[in-house]
């Protein structure tokens, strides 16, 4: 009788935790400008005619070098393009939707290791995550990446625990789709296989004991058709990975460079700061709380011998949390470590920590001065006060990230400057890449290109207009190049280049201005403008193009035998070059 009420309890406790996770994924979620080189180098490779093609080009980075993404993602977002239009909402939806199905699942993993208590816990925890928040809000794969690997370990507990098929079937798939979803997935494969190596073993030498010469299905066969399953699906995708070249970059850009990781205290602290645990009070009640649920998952009373899936439970926790680590401590690695890299390992430690939360819960209420006749919701009341502390330590470094979004505008900035300066008779070409705001002209004709012009057509396009800018991607290997980049190539020497973040740019000509002096002026004025930004990153960039400009005036200059003006914007382009030195 009691059971039925019991559950509809917990079943709207998850319905609350994941309307909860939907408010702090959605929330600003087409707010912050779509700039920074990953997102970009996402819209590149989903513009693209055909499956076929963004097939071709994922493998591909930005510099033109091969690079180490899976197609999974991008073939899933691929048939969402067509539906963005623009909207920044749109194009991170479908990642946000898998952060969203990645709280559901690391509830049902922490319900299967642990119970219902841990299990919604964690996942509560999971979703208040910074890091968990960042990465479902950012049009990449590592949202999914994280769905999937833990869905695998979800389904390979259920198998080990029940022995059923259709659970061999789903650890197969979901283990294959994370590792095409992103090559770190082995770091998850590599965990689980160790998991069901050992308890394999156990298995086979319990059959021994048992003299049941004959395998067992459930036990010993299950998971290796499982694995197997797993291996074929991943064939094609190892025999592309053993063929990569794993030579990094050197500082200089050569050739060559490897990166170890340290496991160091400075390490782990980096990382859990950057995960989102960004004071020492909230790494160390996490920490805590680890050790805490570990100590309870292998506590037995006296005479009372372990179970089978509690030391189960606790070697995968263990795994999953130590051998990513291990492995990276012992490979080189062509690039530096990144936090999203391991996406999926603080939502188990945070289950960890659930599961320390609840011990602690119930611990309070038996051990306490009222366990004779203690109520019975005390042990809930306790553990609801405190994982309500830990939400309210998560939220700050939540509301840290949701500003740094809101103050990130370069676009802005850049869309300010050109709105400023664009008038009648103007042309604001915008490239289908180019995600940003309505712009807001004095009379300029504002042309948002909805699929990419020819050369020829624009050409004509351009004939009609003295002053043209472009906002468009640029600097692209020929297999990402736009249109709109090789047509301004093809007409470099008549516009001003300026860069706003990675591979966006945006270009200005003024073919009204035929004296040379008058046109260096009229760019150096444009330019001026652009060079006030506070962003270090561009900010040397748009100094040096500053200062070329400078430099060529001040040769037209001495060309005509004008000396001191000459010398004062040589002066100019000195200044401006020291101003801001390379990074």
């Amino acid at each position: 009788m009691n059971g039925r009420p019991r559950a509809n309890i917990w079943n709207w406790l998850v319905a609350g935790l994941l309307l909860l996770s939907a408010a702090l994924v959605w929330h600003d979620l087409g707010a912050h400008e779509v700039l920074g080189r990953d997102e970009n180098a996402t819209i590149l490779k989903l513009d693209q005619p055909d499956l076929r093609s963004l097939l071709q080009v994922v493998p591909i980075k930005v510099t033109g070098q091969p690079g180490y993404m899976q197609p999974l993602y991008f073939v899933l977002e691929y048939y969402v393009w067509p539906l963005v239009h623009r909207s920044a909402f749109m194009l991170r939806f479908l990642s946000s939707a898998f952060g969203l199905l990645t709280v559901a699942v690391v509830y049902r993993l922490g319900r299967a290791l642990w119970g219902r208590q841990a299990g919604l816990i964690g996942a509560f925890l999971t979703a208040l995550l910074p890091l968990h928040v960042q990465y479902a809000q950012i049009a990449r794969p590592y949202s999914l990446l994280a769905l999937l690997s833990l869905a695998s370990a979800y389904f390979l507990v259920r198998a080990w625990a029940t022995h059923r098929p259709v659970y061999w079937a789903g650890f197969a798939l979901t283990g294959a789709f994370s590792f095409y979803a992103h090559y770190n997935a082995l770091f998850v494969l590599a965990s689980e296989a160790l998991f069901t190596a050992v308890l394999w073993s156990v298995a086979l030498v319990a059959t021994w004991r048992k003299r049941r010469h004959s395998l067992r299905s459930g036990r010993l066969v299950g998971p290796l058709l499982g694995w197997l399953a797993l291996g074929v699906l991943c064939a094609p995708g190892l025999v592309q990975l053993a063929g990569l070249p794993w030579a990094g970059l050197r500082g200089s850009g050569e050739a060559g460079a490897e990166v170890t990781v340290q496991l160091t205290g400075q390490f782990f602290t980096g990382f859990m700061d950057n995960v989102g645990l960004a004071s020492p009070w909230l790494r160390g009640l996490i920490l805590g709380l680890m050790a805490v649920g570990l100590a309870a998952a292998l506590y037995r009373r006296r005479r009372q011998v372990l179970s089978l899936f509690q030391w189960q439970a606790a070697l995968l926790t263990v795994l999953w949390l130590a051998l990513p680590f291990t492995i990276l401590a012992m490979i080189r690695s062509p690039r530096p470590f990144v936090e999203r890299y391991l996406i999926f390992v603080p939502p188990m430690a945070l289950l960890l920590a659930g599961r320390g939360a609840a011990a602690m819960g119930r611990a309070l209420a038996v051990w306490g001065p009222l366990r004779r006749n203690r109520p019975a919701w005390l042990g809930a009341a306790a553990t609801v006060v405190f994982c309500a502390g830990l939400a309210l330590l998560l939220a700050r470094p939540l509301r840290v990230y949701y500003a740094e979004n809101r103050t990130v505008d370069r676009l802005g900035e850049t869309a300010v400057v050109v709105e400023r300066n664009a008038r009648a008779g103007d042309a604001v070409i915008v490239s289908p890449r180019f995600f940003i705001r309505p712009l807001v002209v004095n009379g300029a004709d504002v042309l948002y290109l909805t699929q990419h012009l020819s050369l020829a057509e624009l050409d004509d396009l351009a004939a009609r207009y003295d002053r043209i800018w472009l906002l468009y991607t640029s600097n692209l290997p020929a297999q990402l190049q736009e249109p709109l980049d090789q047509w301004y190539l093809a007409h470099q020497d008549e516009f001003a280049q300026v860069p706003i973040k990675a591979i966006t740019a945006l270009a200005y000509r003024n073919l009204a201005l035929t004296d040379p002096e008058d046109r260096l002026k009229d760019r150096i004025a444009l330019l001026e403008e652009l060079a006030a930004s506070d962003h270090k990153a561009e900010a040397w960039l748009r100094h040096g193009i500053l200062a070329d400009a400078y430099q060529a005036l001040s040769a037209l200059y001495a060309g005509q035998g004008r000396s001191d003006l000459a010398t004062e914007y040589q002066q100019r382009a000195d200044e401006t070059r020291a101003a801001v030195p390379a990074p």
